[in-house]
């Protein structure tokens, strides 16, 4: 279940095709074991084998040089030039285009022109030994649950970069490690930047695996699109908010009163909020469960106001989505979003 991370990090002439990115470089980091990470112990998995439970253990007492935790962990790190480790036993590997070894200047992101630069950042999860992961379920396989966060600064200092901007092209994944007291909470998050341009169109926002938490009662977990304005909840179009099973090529079916739907339904013309709890449901792949949408996509199609008119300032673009806990719950949610122009290629909402 330990599982390496590439991270490939490219220039982009065209958002809409990739086939014409720049590579920049690519940097490699395989797995530790950090079960005793509290007194600076670690254990070398990549060279120990993804099943040999005798990795080799790294200590500051058994091997002075190597002093408490790699640097990598938990901590900023520029993934196109990581820091070196002594003694590293070959962890980290970071290559520039052509295979050689990158250098501080190949990292620094530039912008020469009067227009917008864009870069794409991907990350890949492998086995173990950097091989791409078999889908047989096996242990030696990668399965690891990896998050991370991301940030653009100003070359040389810790200061984050005020003219640059970080999005998702395709979808983006949001963990809710979040715990909330008797009285509940929520959180929201800018989900895709509409432009004015959009007045009157539909947009389509998928969600799935949404509901992983542990709460009492129907209702006490949804999910929910706001307009930039944060408060106004998002009007739905003609097909309304629809669940589709584990694929987004499954039929839709319309979510309502036997699954929870606030004010009886969420049909074309209602609001952008979602329950996840509900027993009984109507939802085929999970009516023995209290969680409808686990493992599945659920389908908010959202109706753009025909006045809608943000300004010309991007940064009032963004629409948000919103992650509500109702009294003492904890929730441990991997959810992944999607969102486009209904009918239209991918890209075309940037977020």
């Amino acid at each position: 279940m330990y599982s390496a991370t590439s991270y490939s990090l490219f220039s982009v002439g065209d958002t809409f095709n990739d086939a014409g990115d720049q590579l920049i470089s690519q940097t490699m980091v395989y797995p530790i074991d950090a079960r005793d990470w509290q007194t600076g112990q670690w254990y070398d998995v990549y060279n120990g084998g993804g099943t040999n439970s005798t990795f080799k253990k790294y200590t500051s007492t058994a091997n002075p040089p190597v002093s408490g935790m790699p640097s990598i962990w938990h901590n900023w790190v520029n993934i196109c030039a990581p820091p070196t480790l002594t003694m590293d036993p070959g962890l980290i590997t970071a290559k520039a285009f052509g295979g050689g070894p990158t250098n501080q200047s190949d990292c620094v992101l530039t912008n020469n022109s009067n227009s917008t630069a864009y870069y794409r950042l991907r990350v890949d999860t492998l086995d173990y030994n950097g091989s791409d992961p078999a889908r047989d379920g096996l242990s030696a396989h990668a399965q690891a649950h990896k998050g991370y966060a991301v940030e653009l600064t100003v070359p040389g200092t810790s200061n984050t970069c005020s003219t640059c901007e970080i999005g998702a092209l395709n979808d983006l994944t949001i963990y809710t490690p979040i715990s909330t007291p008797a009285g509940g909470g929520s959180f929201m998050v800018p989900l895709m930047s509409i432009p004015p341009e959009y007045a009157g169109e539909n947009i389509d926002v998928d969600v799935f695996d949404p509901g992983d938490v542990n709460c009492t009662g129907n209702g006490c977990n949804t999910i929910s699109i706001f307009e930039p304005d944060e408060t106004t909840l998002a009007p739905l179009g003609p097909d309304g908010a629809t669940w589709l099973g584990p694929s987004l090529d499954d039929q839709p079916t319309a979510i309502g009163t036997s699954d929870c739907a606030p004010s009886g339904d969420d049909g074309p013309g209602g609001k952008a909020v979602v329950v996840t709890q509900c027993d009984p449901n109507q939802v085929t792949n999970n009516t023995a469960s209290k969680n409808l949408y686990n493992g599945t996509w659920v389908q908010f199609q959202i109706a753009v106001p025909p006045l809608y008119n943000p300004g010309t300032d991007p940064s009032y673009w963004y629409w948000y989505l919103s992650y509500t806990l109702t009294g003492a719950a904890n929730a441990s949610d991997t959810i992944t979003a999607t969102a486009g122009f209904d009918g239209s290629p991918l890209h075309l909402v940037n977020g």
